[in-house]
């Protein structure tokens, strides 16, 4: 960070990032939320609940940035299933935000049910399968960073043109 004028910083909205093995420069910034707490709806249906605030200046939405949500058991002090694996752009829009001056605060409540119909069922994967579930992001993340390279590529030659078609 010295010598940088401020340019490198360090995060601390990210918890990890990921990579496959051996393969640098492209992973997931991963901010972790847990609670050991389950709520009742109605005594019948446990919701997840994770409530935090952050410096307004300090949230960033990539599709190279998820949230990854979920209930520690404390009895048997693991991971309870479903987890939530979430882009922070659908995060920032639907963890009913609210600011409150220089920050906002993220209510994420979801139902732990596996039919839920609730609209975080479909960021629900169990703990088993969420190896495959990131190493499944990043393979569609990977497929459109390449054709974004070959664009910005393209634009580098001199006296190329950028046309934007406009629909019919």
């Amino acid at each position: 960070m010295t010598g940088s004028k401020g340019r490198i910083e360090l995060d601390e909205r990210r918890d990890f990032e990921i990579h496959v093995r051996g393969q640098f420069g492209f992973g997931l910034a991963i901010q972790v939320k847990s609670t050991m707490h389950l709520q009742l709806n109605h005594n019948v249906i446990p919701r997840l609940h994770c409530a935090f605030w952050v410096p307004a200046r300090r949230i960033i939405t990539s599709p190279l940035f998820y949230y990854f949500l979920a209930h520690l058991d404390p009895k048997l002090m693991r991971l309870t299933d479903p987890a939530f694996l979430i882009p922070s752009s659908v995060f920032h829009k639907h963890a009913g935000p609210v600011r409150h001056g220089s920050k906002t605060q993220f209510n994420f409540m979801a139902s732990m049910l596996a039919t839920s119909h609730d609209r975080w069922r479909p960021f629900q994967v169990n703990t088993l399968e969420l190896g495959e579930k990131m190493l499944e992001i990043m393979s569609g993340l990977r497929r459109h960073r390449d054709v974004a390279d070959r664009s910005a590529a393209l634009l580098s030659i001199p006296g190329s043109l950028r046309v934007k078609l406009a629909a019919a």
